[in-house]
């Protein structure tokens, strides 16, 4: 009997991670520390006289001064220590040295998250047991998607076209060893280097049919086949505003400067927010979600509450930005083309500038990627690769296209 694709992955993934288990060791992480060598110095001399602090008034004014001094110095140390850290992130993120700039992002919003390892049963007993909890969320899930035989079934004839024929085990062994090491796993727990390493079992298990889908990650990136980046800038939205919200607790810091707020802003939030948008191709519903989520990070950072009815312009005032989010989009896209548009003759260059003969289909067509760079630059495909060609002049376009205007 032959077995399901989904039953050998299974398998196999459980025998890559327990063998991992057994040879290779467990990387811990040691947390850093960020007080100042003169500051532990004075924390061990308030150490010192704070049993004294009761015997006399003049022991206590001298330990309430120790205390604001070692105080004090902890503010700045934080606000060094911080400010370290925006220039890491800045630096990996200019680099695009996507594995030193999360784990960076990592030090400043990790928090502790306790484990929650039971669930209740339908009688609202606790289960401990991990058999246990797969069989409750199998009974669970199996009770919330069972069909309603009630409801009307629709079938609909599709005509399948032939599909194309599945990849060779010769291309499958050399899009593994292309695989980028020092990166996270997916929902399987497998990493590159653990399928680098499997053998020829291990790629004859990769080498099976797969099935054609509506959506996929890859890079960190959704693809629709519907070629819509709606989809990817909403994902995009939620994962800042997720950041964001880890990240209360330095929003509140009074002791905080709000440069630096506003640094932390930019490297830890925004940079995921704009992962990947000199690829966008923007719509007007889109630009208005972004600037949407802007202003409502502004707020948070601000801790303005919407009860207080402020309007946006007093927000922009209060903020100060010196650039709009939308245009440090534009001026990520317009610098992209006007480095791929001086590519010549290379497949992305090819697929930006080439033309696709043949009828159009019906009704409105979609904003097109050529359609941002017009709308910015007001030149047409032969112009812009014209004026691309000098990185002087293609600068100064960007610069000018892109001016910022906070307070709109």
């Amino acid at each position: 009997e032959e077995r399901s694709t989904d039953d050998l992955w299974n398998e196999g993934k459980e025998t890559i991670i327990k063998v991992a288990a057994k040879t290779i060791k467990k990387k811990t992480n040691k947390s850093s520390n960020w007080i100042s060598d003169e500051t532990l110095k004075e924390i061990k001399h308030r150490r010192e006289i704070k049993p004294r602090r009761f015997d006399s008034p003049v022991d206590e004014a001298l330990y309430k001064k120790q205390n604001a001094k070692v105080q004090k110095m902890m503010r700045k140390d934080k606000e060094r220590y911080i400010e370290q850290q925006c220039e890491k992130i800045e630096e990996n993120a200019a680099h695009n040295s996507t594995k030193e700039l999360y784990q960076s992002v990592k030090k400043l919003t990790k928090s502790f998250k306790p484990s929650a390892d039971t669930v209740k049963s339908e009688n609202g007993a606790v289960l401990c047991d991990r058999d246990d909890i797969k069989e409750r969320w199998k009974e669970y899930c199996s009770k919330l998607y069972k069909r309603n035989e009630k409801l009307p079934s629709f079938h609909v004839e599709l005509s399948i076209k032939e599909p194309e024929p599945p990849p060779l085990i010769e291309e499958v062994i050399e899009a593994i060893k292309d695989l980028k090491n020092d990166k996270s796993p997916g929902a399987d727990e497998v990493t590159a280097e653990l399928i680098k390493n499997g053998g020829p079992k291990l790629q004859e298990l990769v080498d099976r049919p797969i099935e054609n889908v509506k959506h996929f990650t890859y890079l960190g990136v959704v693809f629709t086949d519907t070629y819509d980046d709606s989809v990817e800038i909403k994902r995009r939205i939620a994962i800042a505003k997720n950041a964001t919200v880890a990240l209360t607790k330095i929003w509140k810091d009074r002791n905080i400067r709000l440069t630096t707020k506003k640094r932390l802003l930019a490297s830890l939030v925004f940079s995921i927010a704009t992962y990947g948008a000199e690829c966008w191709s923007l719509k007007q519903s889109d630009k208005k979600r972004i600037v949407s989520f802007e202003l409502w990070c502004f707020r948070r950072l601000l801790r303005v509450s919407w009860t207080e009815k402020k309007t946006n312009e007093e927000i922009l005032q209060r903020i100060n930005c010196d650039r709009r989010l939308t245009d440090m989009i534009n001026e990520r896209k317009l610098e992209f083309i006007g480095h791929i548009l001086r590519r010549d003759h290379h497949l992305d260059n090819v697929l930006l500038t080439g033309m696709v003969y043949g009828p159009r289909g019906r009704g409105r067509p979609k904003t097109r990627y050529w359609d941002d760079i017009r709308q910015l630059t007001g030149l047409g495909v032969k112009e812009a690769i014209r004026l691309a060609q000098n990185r002087i002049k293609w600068r100064r376009l960007v610069k000018r296209a892109t001016a910022s205007h906070p307070t709109q």
